[in-house]
């Protein structure tokens, strides 16, 4: 998934991989609908338990809340010319502060 990221645009997202707090890494519930970290363009390391807790997913297995969004900002069909493309991309970029969307590049 991620060098399928670089292929859409997406860049190295460093901050995504503080996402989740320590107790919600093993709990699948979270973890199968929003990934590990807020972005695959991370690079988390294995998710191991640490001993006595249930193991959870090893390794994130679904795109983060960050790459939906910078998705949609990059892709999603615009009308209405330029005005109203300049709104609908203030409108996706507002959301910025929405949990799960940090970012923080290698550059």
């Amino acid at each position: 998934m991620h060098e399928v990221g670089h292929t859409l645009g997406l860049r190295h997202n460093f901050k995504a991989s503080t996402m989740l707090k320590n107790d919600q890494l093993h709990d699948v519930n979270i973890t199968h609908k929003q990934g590990l970290v807020g972005s695959v363009m991370d690079y988390a390391p294995v998710n191991l338990a640490p001993k006595g807790v249930k193991q959870g997913d090893y390794f994130t297995t679904t795109l983060g809340p960050y790459d939906y969004w910078a998705i949609e900002y990059a892709y999603k069909p615009l009308s209405g010319g330029t005005e109203g493309e300049a709104d609908a991309l203030r409108q996706i970029a507002s959301r910025c502060a929405t949990p799960g969307y940090d970012y923080g590049t290698d550059e």
